[in-house]
């Protein structure tokens, strides 16, 4: 049964759930087709995590259709801590562009002080990893780690 489409001259993207009642099971399958690439990629969700399945199937969409923002997006939220908040939020408040070096920004709020940044976690867009930048009181240069390189497969 599809759920949700979207179909334009370049792209389609398809949330469909697949229910199999011999196997007694419910999928849902988010799929996006670049026309003119040739090329598909489909993500498969239990029943279970419908709500991971809709964000994704947003996701989706500010990637292919250029979109600023898909609807209803969390761009930032708190984690109350013994030593004040930490904000995590989005490095850009329109919409995450892969060109864009997309990530979060991890900050430090205490009562009665600036907010401080403790690290910064991007898609180095350059060279295709992880990047992850932390940020510490004293210390003149922040340390830099690159993470899964997506050219190589993880090691197990």
């Amino acid at each position: 049964m599809i759920l949700k489409v979207r179909d334009e001259q370049d792209f389609n993207l398809t949330m469909k759930q697949n229910i199999d009642c011999e196997k007694g099971f419910i999928e849902l399958l988010v799929t996006a087709w670049d026309k003119v690439a040739h090329t598909t990629e489909t993500r498969v969700f239990s029943a279970e995590k419908f709500r991971d399945a809709l964000d994704y199937y947003r996701q989706k969409e500010v990637e292919m259709f250029n979109e600023a923002e898909a609807p209803q997006q969390k761009r930032e939220f708190r984690v109350k801590t013994p030593l004040g908040e930490l904000r995590i939020q989005a490095k850009h408040g329109g919409g995450d562009i892969l060109t864009d070096y997309p990530g979060v920004y991890v900050d430090l709020i205490r009562e009665g002080c600036d907010p401080e940044m403790i690290a910064c976690v991007e898609y180095d867009s350059h060279d295709g990893r992880i990047l992850t930048t932390v940020y510490d009181i004293g210390h003149d240069e922040p340390t830099v780690i690159h993470h899964y390189d997506l050219d190589e497969e993880e090691e197990a």
